[in-house]
């Protein structure tokens, strides 16, 4: 039996009925007023977890999503329920070995498991994490420091190396596209590869967010803002002052303040690098052209000007280097690698029963029941059935975020919600939030009746994000971490 026969028989059949089991749990513990279908305590209590991590650690050595996916379950499973000790240990293994350190990181912060894991393992468990974690890690250019990245993150780094390189990137969201991207192009720029550098970003919101992680990499390093000036503003005073020999200069714009600061400088202007964060939108019907022409007036501006587009899981990466000179080699990195656990739940109603909603979950297709939420009220009409079993899943504990068919409904489902939020004291920022709204965009603008009720970014708070548009990166992570939810990864 070959390798990949083996792990195709361990998720066929092997242990097929304990994974089932590990996702039913799994998506139990991240709702709340659930009442469970089954006994599932005693049928955790039951599992053999020795047998499950020898599977995942065989699984994990698959390129492939379902196998790796299976070994992220057994992993972040054994680390949740498992008792405390060596199972445990064993679990922050297979974490290092699926290349997923933050996660082991996370579970030593939450006291999941005990610090100083390389201590406590034999001489064999330990070379295994030291080659675990050489073969996560890539070298920074301008110091010769490791690095610990994930599997797409390490295919990124080594596949951006080539100097005449257009590269694509493709991977799922919380894989940590943007972080990696950051870290390279500010470590090609101490390493004197590139002087001026142009991050394109779709909103204000994503370039307000980039600029500030870029200041604070730079600050964490230890790097003054005159050694490498970052401007997000479409001036030309900090560009002329590079050119003439001043400090290098990354200016992260959206695509409207690209053309403004082309326009100033009469397209008279020496790229180096440009970056394309959610490059995919270039499909867009308006803005999409906009940015197309930005690239386009890039490229005849600055003939030699190296690009890096990111975007979330696209079916067709390569064809975003299409423009790409004849002289530049054209690279794609795609990945599916999972790097957080993700459940698909359907909510049905409970014949002759209104305020009760049967939660199953999708597995290979087919939904198995995890349990019975009961709802505070009857929900009339699909937006109240959201509105209602989206409260009761979380409880007011973790976020959730909705989505719905424009801005109009997502309004509306907000204000559903906020109808049963109690009253707290205000936020003094959230006060003054709210009354900027009602000055600066009309006095009965939604957003402030909304954000008034509460005073942390909970369950409310993530349906105002969504009602107003707020499609930050900083918006989605803020619904995701607050409460005790499992945070995003980078």
């Amino acid at each position: 039996m070959s390798e990949d026969e083996l792990i195709d028989w361990l998720l066929a059949e092997g242990v097929a009925s304990e994974l089932a089991l590990l996702s039913r749990v799994n998506a139990l513990q991240e709702l709340e007023n659930v009442e469970p279908a089954e006994a599932v305590g005693k049928s955790i209590a039951s599992v053999d977890w020795h047998r499950l991590l020898l599977a995942g650690s065989i699984m994990a050595r698959s390129e492939r999503r379902p196998p790796r996916e299976a070994a992220l379950l057994i992993a972040t499973s054994a680390m949740t329920l498992a008792e405390r000790g060596p199972t445990r240990d064993a679990a922050a293994l297979l974490f290092e070995q699926l290349s997923n350190k933050l996660a082991v990181e996370l579970a030593e912060q939450r006291d999941e498991v005990g610090v100083g894991l390389d201590g406590r393992l034999g001489v064999g468990a330990r070379l295994e994490l030291t080659r675990n974690r050489l073969k996560n890690s890539v070298v920074r250019e301008v110091d010769g420091a490791l690095m610990q990245v994930n599997t797409f993150q390490r295919s990124f780094w080594t596949g951006a190396e080539d100097a005449s390189s257009w590269l694509s990137a493709s991977a799922p969201t919380a894989c940590g596209k943007t972080y990696l991207v950051l870290q390279w192009l500010l470590d090609q720029v101490r390493a004197k590869r590139v002087r001026m550098v142009v991050y394109l970003a779709p909103t204000r919101a994503l370039v307000a967010e980039t600029e500030t992680n870029l200041r604070n990499m730079l600050a964490t390093a230890d790097i003054s803002p005159d050694q490498i000036k970052v401007s997000s503003l479409p001036l030309t005073d900090e560009y002329l002052k590079m050119r003439d020999g001043g400090p290098p200069l990354v200016v992260v714009f959206t695509q409207e303040r690209l053309h403004l600061f082309a326009n100033a400088l009469s397209d008279e202007m020496d790229i180096d690098l440009l970056v394309v964060d959610e490059a995919h939108k270039i499909g867009d019907t308006k803005r999409g052209v906009i940015l197309q022409d930005a690239i386009e007036r890039v490229m005849r501006a600055s003939p030699n000007v190296r690009a890096v587009f990111i975007s979330p899981a696209t079916k067709n990466p390569q064809t975003l280097l299409d423009d790409a000179p004849a002289f530049a080699t054209r690279r794609v990195v795609e990945s599916d690698a999972p790097t957080v656990l993700q459940n698909v739940l359907f909510a049905r109603q409970v014949k002759r029963k209104t305020t009760k909603y049967e939660l199953s979950l999708r597995r290979d297709d087919e939904p198995e029941q995890i349990g019975v939420v009961s709802l505070a009220s009857r929900p009339d009409g699909l937006r109240k059935r959201i509105a209602f079993v989206a409260e009761a899943l979380t409880g007011g504990r973790s976020g959730t975020l909705i989505y719905a068919n424009g801005a109009d409904e997502a309004e509306k489902i907000a204000f559903l919600l906020n109808q049963g939020s109690p009253r707290e004291a205000v936020d003094p920022e959230l006060a003054a939030l709210a009354d900027l709204s009602r000055k600066g965009v009309h006095p009965d603008y939604l957003l402030a009746p909304l954000v008034e009720r509460k005073r942390r970014p909970t369950t409310r708070q993530c349906q105002v994000d969504c009602a107003l548009g707020a499609n930050s990166k900083a918006a989605i992570r803020r619904c995701a971490s607050s409460d005790g939810h499992r945070p995003y990864g980078r």
